[in-house]
């Protein structure tokens, strides 16, 4: 079965989907405002059925996740939700809320039918108030359920309330806890309720829709099989006694599918890769990746990149925004990588994994692949422009093949085959002109644009034709010993 990978334009924020028949898998959820994005996804995938996988608790990679729970607890069913604990014992504003949404949609889905309240009494609640809601009128399900103690009553009221139109207060219930000397957190109050819910559901032979809420711990590796669309390996480094921020409790993970790998990193930092590097050396290169924490400099060190591999690595970021991406990361993309994307530089990026084992990229309107300042300078406007408008003119029209990455792939022209020999040529060109600027530059020639355009370009301003890859190679290196004994005698100023 094939499985699709797509990448959201979720600007300064992070989130792919993976996804198979009815079912989905999101690595991430973006922030607040990427609900529309989620929405989009679960109307054009005709999903059913979901899990997630959060790297971190930050708002851009869970907020996605905690608006959906708010305004969407049924569409679509969420099966699981994994998150890395923190090794300090410590819990955050966001981990409170994510377990209060949960606990609260398991109750209110699985009481949804139970706790119907008579047409009468549905007008008495229609138009509830904090008042009313303290002083409820009598109603029939009381008597159905019997509470024991003044605990079920009040939990029994709260659903009630819900289920018939009534806003989310927990007011009375928290003074019932504080009349009775029990400390405890609103997030517990409301697994309390869950666990009420799943009673009366048993005793009515009635599923109780629960939601799996797993943590991955420090030095963990979780390994799960995520419906029919591939094992989902998150791994959790070490816990060093100190989290700086948010980031420093990152987990990463990884999607096999269809004999290929993905990596989704989410923001973790240099000390964190080098913390789990023993574990991915030697089997977790992957044919794509999401760059680590939008391109910071302070994550993408070398060894990280070069164990991984990627064929094609995103930057998840927005421009501008915390000046992400940072040169120093795309100088190491473009040293150890193959080929990086900014996000906002296209419009929808997907992966497709073949049942077979063959895996495509599909990029829609793409303007330019990402180098540093560094690479940009030495290659020249017009090779990067030529280099642009090939890729750009294949990605319109079709997807790039990626060699599986138990094959060696170490150039991009290896790791990238193109089915249309057209278009693969006009790409290859592009190739072997990015070949000829390295040739130079190893042999220390200066050269000017004008002098690429005429080396490559014939009269009608047409990249020039070859019979064979043998006979473009043969060129370029004629011409790069060409210019190399002009310049001798006639220097570039």
């Amino acid at each position: 079965m094939d499985v699709q990978i797509k990448t959201l334009n979720v600007g300064q924020a992070m989130c792919s989907v993976a996804f198979a028949e009815n079912n989905a898998v999101f690595f991430d959820s973006g922030n607040d405002d990427a609900l529309g994005d989620l929405e989009k996804v679960f109307a054009e995938g005709k999903i059913e059925h979901c899990s997630f996988v959060i790297s971190h608790l930050d708002d851009d990679h869970v907020g996605g996740l905690i608006e959906l729970l708010k305004r969407y607890p049924d569409k679509p069913i969420i099966d699981e939700i994994y998150i890395p604990e923190r090794g300090d014992g410590t819990d955050t504003e966001n981990y409170n809320k994510l377990r209060k949404l949960i606990y609260q949609n398991e109750a209110i889905l699985s009481t949804k039918e139970l706790l119907k309240i008579n047409p009468d009494e549905k007008k008495l609640f229609s138009k509830a108030t904090d008042r009313k809601y303290k002083n409820p009128p009598k109603f029939h399900l009381v008597e159905k359920f019997k509470p024991k103690d003044d605990f079920e009553l009040l939990y029994l009221k709260y659903l009630v309330y819900l289920q018939n139109g009534g806003g989310d207060d927990i007011t009375a219930i928290k003074k019932l806890y504080e009349q009775k000397g029990v400390e405890i957190d609103e997030a517990d109050i409301y697994k309390d309720i869950a666990k009420y819910a799943e009673k009366i559901c048993s005793e009515h032979n009635v599923n109780f829709r629960s939601i799996k809420f797993d943590t991955v711990k420090p030095g963990e590796t979780k390994v799960v099989q995520m419906y029919n669309i591939g094992l989902v390996e998150m791994m959790k480094p070490d816990y060093d006694g100190k989290y700086e921020n948010e980031n420093h409790n990152t987990m990463i993970a990884f999607l096999t599918a269809n004999k290929n790998k993905l990596c989704f990193p989410g923001d973790i930092p240099a000390e964190k890769e080098r913390n789990i590097l023993a574990r991915i050396m030697y089997n977790h290169k992957c044919i794509y990746m999401i760059v680590p924490h939008h391109g910071a400099k302070g994550s993408s060190t070398k060894d990280f990149i070069l164990a991984i591999n990627p064929n094609v690595s995103v930057v998840q970021a927005k421009k501008g925004k915390y000046g992400h991406p940072s040169e120093t990361t795309l100088i190491n993309f473009n040293k150890w990588g193959k080929c990086i994307i900014n996000q906002e530089d296209v419009k929808e990026i997907t992966v497709i994994l073949k049942e077979d084992g063959q895996a495509y990229l599909k990029i829609e309107e793409l303007s330019k692949i990402m180098r540093s300042k560094e690479i940009e300078k030495k290659m020249g406007k017009v090779i990067a422009d030529i280099e642009n408008k090939c890729i750009q003119y294949f990605c319109s029209h079709n997807e790039i093949q990626l060699i599986q990455r138990f094959s060696e792939a170490d150039t991009m022209e290896k790791a990238v085959m193109i089915p249309d020999l057209e278009l693969q040529r006009k790409y290859r060109d592009a190739l072997y002109m990015c070949e000829a600027v390295d040739e130079f530059l190893t042999n220390g020639i200066s050269i000017d644009d004008d002098t690429i355009v005429k080396m490559f370009i014939d009269k009608n301003g047409q990249i020039k034709k070859f019979e064979n890859d043998d006979m473009q190679l043969e060129y370029v290196i004629s011409k790069a010993y060409e210019v190399q004994e002009y310049q001798k005698y006639n220097p570039v100023k």
